[in-house]
């Protein structure tokens, strides 16, 4: 099992034992930590360029989801707002292509609209939520549009399992911002912050942003993607169903 709290500079690869902490609330990242957004993206994409004419081959979806997360990073950091990102991925990716589409906007939607009607779960995500919910506080926490988030959760019926949902696009604020934290530790009725964990993909969004507010984060990184930007989570997990053995369930 490869679980690593506090991982110092120079020490990644050294062997740790813990002791298993209890939390009161776990604050989940949605896309890329309980639902495979790539997948359901991907299949969007595809069927979207075909309902308008557009052939779509092999590396379309890299180049795409290259230029998304190049956009989404702008998005996050404040450097592009929420209608922008929106469009523009769509137009750099068929300026690249040499592809042309009459109205990016009705094309944006329609590749919006499909992604809720895709709902794949992370493997073991789905298992890690019934096992968890009833033994400790769940929520979600998510930078994610709201025409997406809010139809998937429902459609999948795991809105029933969590007891706040927070959608960056219905607050006016994202992660990582404290503002965006501070409404959701309102929500939560404002626990001890050192009982609350955060368990997200995003080095920046998910785990600077909770460490930022004193909360303890969790990363999820099941490619083992090397961490270079000096963010320091008190976890780092490569599967889901490590979660309860952090949080004490099978101690």
């Amino acid at each position: 099992m490869r679980i690593e709290p506090c991982l110092q500079a120079g020490i990644d690869n050294r062997e740790f034992t813990f002791a298993p902490m209890k939390f009161d609330w776990i604050l989940f990242d949605a896309d890329h930590t309980l639902f495979d957004f790539d997948k359901s993206a991907a299949e969007s994409l595809m069927d979207t360029m075909q309902s308008h004419g557009i052939a779509h081959h092999d590396g379309h979806w890299e180049l795409y989801n290259k230029i998304n997360k190049t956009c989404w990073s702008a998005y996050e950091n404040g450097e592009m707002d929420r209608d922008t990102m929106r469009t523009l991925r769509f137009s750099l990716f068929f300026e690249q292509i040499g592809a042309e589409v009459a109205d990016i906007e009705i094309f944006a939607s329609q590749y919006l609209q499909g992604l809720p009607s895709r709902p794949y779960f992370i493997n073991g995500a789905i298992e890690l939520l019934n096992a968890l919910h009833g033994n400790v506080r769940l929520g979600i926490i998510t930078n994610g549009l709201a025409e997406v988030q809010r139809p998937r959760l429902v459609s999948t019926g795991v809105d029933r399992l969590f007891d706040i949902i927070v959608v960056s696009g219905e607050i006016g604020s994202m992660k990582p911002s404290h503002t965006y934290f501070e409404h959701t530790y309102n929500q939560m009725s404002r626990p001890r912050k050192n009982k609350v964990l955060v368990v997200g993909d995003s080095l920046n969004a998910d785990v600077k942003g909770g460490s930022d507010f004193g909360f303890t984060t969790c990363w999820f990184n099941p490619e083992s993607a090397e961490n270079d930007i000096g963010i320091r989570p008190d976890y780092v997990i490569d599967a889901l169903h490590h979660i309860p053995a952090i949080v004490g369930l099978n101690a």
